[in-house]
């Protein structure tokens, strides 16, 4: 090959790798769609195990469960990092395994059946995003960051005597809710935090969004005022719960969500309410004290939260 040639073919070369550099991510689903892979587009977020901690901007190791050296390594080049994730998702999936691939800074993800992955994985696992593999509901998460490192994060193993107290405490977050409901015979369900199950919280939990439906509520009463309380926000949350199946939660991280019926729920509103002066003892010492209750149905874009502010007591019920 003359010189002239392989500059031309280097200079090509080079002009194709800067267009995939600055490739939009739909670049991924056009191969699969070229291919002919069967895959869909997965449009809900970047989903976590409850046991891997987050911040705005990465998955926070240092404060995650430790990860065993075999579930660790470092790839020095794309072909190492496909065997790596290779190896992982066979110990952790099954060929029928509907994985979702997650990147950074993408608009759109992408769910896969394993089968259909494993001969693409190369193309799936573009070095140019830190990709993450989960298959919620199961708990693992696998990271094949953009630097090399690809990691394998599976939950924590409890023994029995950690388990149990891990399960008092949560009972003690929704106490007075599961007490009223156990005394009066009502079908319900506490699901764990850590629980693969555990259902999307809502989206607007943490107070107003900036325009508001004309249907939402907000407001405060004084402290304690049940009756108060109960004439502001019952109807409009009886308007909502209608056959649905609702959650309960007390906001703190940890805690559980309890399922019911939304009938259920409208009967026992007082316990509702008193959720908001649950105490639970914690390991360090100090009490923990959540002051905030949510209820809403999954799938629902409306949600009701009571908060203990100060002297008063806000309500925020969120169409």
């Amino acid at each position: 090959m003359d010189a002239d040639r392989r500059k031309e073919l280097e200079a090509r070369r080079a002009a194709m790798h800067a267009r995939a550099e600055a490739a939009p991510r739909g670049q991924i689903a056009d191969w699969l769609s070229f291919l002919c892979v069967p895959h869909q587009a997965a449009n809900e977020g970047i989903w976590t195990p409850p046991h891997v901690s987050t911040t705005a901007t990465r998955l926070y190791w240092e404060d995650s469960p430790p990860i065993p050296p075999e579930d660790w390594d470092f790839a020095h080049d794309p072909a190492e990092k496909v065997r790596h994730v290779r190896r992982f998702l066979e110990e952790v999936a099954v060929p029928e395994t509907i994985l979702t691939f997650a990147y950074d800074a993408m608009t759109s993800n992408i769910r896969i059946r394993l089968a259909d992955a494993q001969p693409v994985l190369g193309i799936l696992l573009d070095e140019t995003w830190t990709v993450w593999v989960t298959a919620r509901p199961a708990c693992w998460l696998i990271e094949a960051h953009r630097d090399g490192t690809v990691r394998l994060s599976r939950p924590p193993r409890r023994t029995l005597k950690e388990e149990a107290a891990q399960r008092a405490r949560e009972r003690a977050h929704a106490l007075p809710m599961i007490e009223a409901l156990e005394a009066a015979g009502e079908w319900h369900m506490p699901i764990a935090s850590d629980d693969p199950r555990a259902p999307d919280r809502p989206r607007f939990r943490n107070g107003y969004r900036k325009d508001p439906e004309p249907t939402s509520i907000n407001g405060f009463v004084e402290h304690h005022q049940f009756d108060a309380m109960r004439a502001r926000v019952f109807d409009w949350l009886a308007a909502r719960v209608d056959e649905k199946v609702v959650m309960v939660w007390d906001g703190y991280p940890a805690a559980p969500y309890v399922a019911m019926a939304g009938a259920t729920l409208l009967r026992h509103f007082d316990a509702f309410m008193r959720m908001l002066e649950v105490e639970v003892d914690n390991p360090d010492g100090i009490p923990i004290q959540p002051r905030t209750v949510t209820a809403w149905a999954p799938g629902e874009n409306w949600s009701l939260q009571l908060d203990w502010n100060g002297p008063m007591w806000k309500y925020s019920g969120l169409d």
